[in-house]
């Protein structure tokens, strides 16, 4: 794969002070969308080698953070990163999230439902695993969405 979609999942904290390490990490290619549950696989050296190639595009929105967070995890030198919100801000587009990307460029809308569902359990719901796999799908059909229209 030469693109590949990203996202991270967490869960969420409702109470001041309190913060959860990612969960979830998706990266989805041209045919299939892997989520890594992290709580039971961590950041292996191949996600990490991944992670770190130069050569293969990730594409995602609020990606600086995504990564901020998956450092605490474990340390790796993030590369190929392309952040699909900061270049619309950089182009002008009226949207910079993902959900205001992907219904001006792609027509569609997608759902937030699952946001603030427990991404730390050990048995992800059907509904999360679509959305978490929608999410990261979405950012790879942007990034080509982008490049078809010049936008980088």
């Amino acid at each position: 794969e030469k693109v590949l979609g990203f996202d991270i999942e967490t869960r969420p904290a409702f109470n001041k002070g309190q913060s959860y390490l990612p969960s979830l990490l998706q990266l989805a290619g041209t045919k299939a969308v892997y989520l890594f549950q992290l709580r039971q696989c961590g950041l292996t050296n191949e996600i990490k080698t991944l992670l770190s190639r130069a050569g293969t595009i990730k594409a995602g929105v609020s990606i600086h953070q995504d990564l901020a967070e998956l450092q605490q995890i474990s340390r790796f030198k993030p590369a190929g990163f392309v952040d699909l919100g900061e270049v619309a801000k950089s182009k002008g587009l009226p949207h910079h999230g993902l959900r205001g990307l992907t219904a001006y460029l792609l027509q569609f809308r997608i759902s937030k439902s699952c946001r603030t569902a427990n991404w730390g359990v050990k048995q992800l719901t059907q509904n999360q695993i679509k959305y978490a796999a929608t999410d990261a799908w979405v950012g790879r059909e942007l990034y080509f969405k982008y490049k078809q229209i010049k936008v980088i």
